[in-house]
């Protein structure tokens, strides 16, 4: 499974991503343009696995002898959603060869290895795009769908499951909207004019980075007026991806 570095992580620059197609930076322009709901829809059907789909489908698939991508491809709606979201978290033209059952991403030829994406890939495809939305393997549940064609299946995906809103420390006021809110109130240097250029990214380093600003500001006034023990000045700058 490759791993994006911190570097490519907080970029806005395309990334060619396992020799197979470019995966870009979703902007809060994006999302904004598609609208929240949709956007969650996409990040769950990517962040979906065996054990998740049987458990709510109530389907008995074998995790050791079937992938991911051979399930949702098998269903015509699933697999043109996926395509959908494939679409949006890829720079290329991504549609389905059912003859190679693979998703092709215009620009090469079908029998090349470049530019396919099937169950030998897909898996980690869908890491990559997962990782520049600021998303772990255990950090993502689905939202409500406002997706007609597609409403009673990914209804099921929620069930047992916490809101995707909530962030790795279980806080549900950690959300895309509140934080943008929050650091336009906050943060000084954006506005609700000019904040739609961060990458989803960005918007959450900037805004983990900027409640450590906040905690550490009233904290060294403390500590400034009343503190005997030492401080740690490098709090500031520790890297949160290593917590």
């Amino acid at each position: 499974m490759s791993k994006l570095d911190h570097l490519q992580l907080i970029s806005n620059d395309n990334i060619f991503y396992d020799g197979t197609c470019t995966l870009r930076h979703t902007t809060l322009a994006d999302i904004k343009k598609i609208g929240l709901s949709k956007y969650n829809e996409y990040l769950n059907i990517l962040h979906l696995d065996v054990e998740t789909f049987n458990d709510q489908f109530g389907s008995k698939f074998d995790a050791d002898s079937i992938n991911i991508f051979n399930i949702l491809t098998s269903n015509q709606s699933m697999r043109d959603f996926l395509c959908e979201a494939l679409s949006f978290f890829i720079i290329e033209n991504v549609f389905y060869e059912p003859n190679y059952h693979a998703f092709k991403v215009d620009g090469e030829k079908i029998t090349d290895v470049l530019g396919i994406i099937n169950c030998n890939n897909y898996n980690e495809i869908a890491n990559g795009i997962l990782q520049l939305n600021f998303i772990k393997d255990d950090e993502i549940t689905p939202d409500e769908t406002k997706n007609s064609k597609l409403k009673d299946i990914l209804k099921k995906f929620k069930k047992g499951r916490a809101k995707l809103t909530k962030s790795k420390t279980g806080d549900s006021n950690i959300n895309i909207p509140n934080m943008i809110s929050s650091i336009v109130a906050y943060g000084n240097n954006y506005n609700y004019e000019s904040i739609w250029s961060l990458t989803v990214y960005q918007l959450y380093d900037l805004f983990f980075r900027l409640n450590v600003k906040t905690q550490l500001d009233i904290t060294g006034l403390r500590w400034a007026a009343w503190g005997k023990d030492e401080f740690d000045f490098s709090v500031w700058y520790k890297d949160p991806t290593k917590k």
